[in-house]
């Protein structure tokens, strides 16, 4: 279901971007076992941030300060996920 917010076309697909690191990214910390302490050791990031990433706080995250973190922990990459939402596309 897709509700309309008023985002331009590209805006809307900078905020499904976003979106789907944050739910790819917290799939990820939560398969490797990681505690928030040691997810934000391994992503370069704080605590507190993790704990936002985690709870969806789409808001207080750029596109670009959701991949940068995502990279450091290989999480972009795991499953190839990234290919996978572009072919489907």
């Amino acid at each position: 279901m897709v509700i309309d917010l008023g985002f331009d076309p590209a805006e809307a697909e900078v905020m499904k971007l976003r979106i789907e690191v944050m739910i790819r990214t917290a799939q990820q910390l939560k398969a490797r076992g990681w505690t928030q302490v040691e997810a934000a050791r391994q992503l370069g990031i704080t605590q507190p941030r993790v704990s936002r990433l985690i709870q969806g706080k789409v808001e207080d995250f750029s596109l670009d300060m959701l991949l940068t973190p995502a990279a450091r922990g290989d999480c972009a990459r795991s499953g190839a996920w990234w290919r996978d939402r572009r072919a489907s596309e």
